[in-house]
């Protein structure tokens, strides 16, 4: 399916309102799939390392 065959989904006014901020910052199809993509392949990065320093003796 493409987008010009694509059915509009019918939206609340609540759903609209959240939208609008969204569709300011990426107002083309293009610009929207190209940040769920950069965001689908931050997400699938390895975490970073954590290191914990602990006293295991229980000195202060």
């Amino acid at each position: 399916m493409n987008v010009a065959s694509a059915k509009p989904v019918p939206l609340t006014d609540q759903e609209i309102t959240a939208l609008r901020p969204l569709a300011r910052q990426f107002p083309t199809l293009d610009e929207a799939l190209s940040e769920l993509a950069r965001l689908t392949a931050e997400r699938a990065l390895p975490k970073g390392t954590i290191h914990v320093i602990s006293d295991i003796h229980g000195d202060d």
